[in-house]
């Protein structure tokens, strides 16, 4: 019997109807809500801008204050201080994946795959890596594409932005990309890139069957 893959996802602030990723994340614990040899675990922001109450997904179990199942999936709690401002997006990421750290350590669990989205925490990138590397797991990335060339941007947050993606993808293990851009954008620097992988479709309840084959051998096999 094959062994069950544990999944930690990173970089979504809840599960459902605030952005694309949290939109990808729900459809993907939907999806696999049934698969008996895939575990989710997901950061969920406790707190601030795009934070959503427990309560109010539908089939929720509360485990404790800060965990919950949701579509088979575990997810936990990172609560962020409301005085970091904007910088408040690094620091729940960074939060996010120490805890993934400490539950994967005290559940001794093997092989793990660490799936972070967006490309925040760059110049923390090693680091965590190093981290994961030795408790058994790989590190997974989904990068944002050129949000670094976004007009909405002032310069000194473009070249943070720019930095900290090219620190993500050359350290990372795999790279998940969502859209030949995407793929283009980060090819060159990153040691290994997929496509297509969906990451908003609210209007398709699954997205296609080729790129969820992809997606479940990456995340089951570890693209080993």
């Amino acid at each position: 019997m094959q062994e069950m893959q544990h999944v930690f996802i990173v970089g979504a602030k809840s599960l459902g109807a605030y952005g694309g990723y949290e939109t990808f994340v729900n459809k993907l614990t939907e999806y696999h809500a049934r698969e008996k040899r895939l575990q989710y675990h997901v950061a969920c922001k406790g707190n601030g801008v795009g934070s959503r109450r427990e309560s109010t997904l539908e089939g929720m179990i509360r485990l404790s204050r800060t965990e919950f199942m949701y579509h088979n999936a575990h997810c936990f709690k990172v609560f962020v201080p409301k005085w970091l401002g904007p910088a408040q997006a690094v620091w729940y990421d960074v939060a996010a994946l120490k805890r993934a750290c400490e539950i994967i350590r005290r559940e001794n669990i093997p092989h793990p795959i660490v799936y972070i989205l967006a490309c925040r925490i760059g110049p923390f990138m090693a680091h965590w890596v190093r981290r994961i590397h030795a408790l058994g797991g790989q590190v997974f990335l989904n990068p944002d594409g050129h949000e670094w060339k976004r007009g909405k941007w002032p310069w000194p947050i473009k070249r943070y932005w720019r930095y900290s993606e090219g620190q993500m993808v050359t350290r990372c293990d795999r790279v998940i990309c969502d859209s030949a851009i995407s793929t283009k954008a980060t090819t060159a620097n990153a040691p290994a890139a997929q496509t297509p992988l969906p990451t908003s479709s609210p209007t398709a309840p699954r997205p296609g069957p080729a790129a969820w084959r992809m997606t479940i051998r990456c995340l089951k096999a570890g693209c080993g």
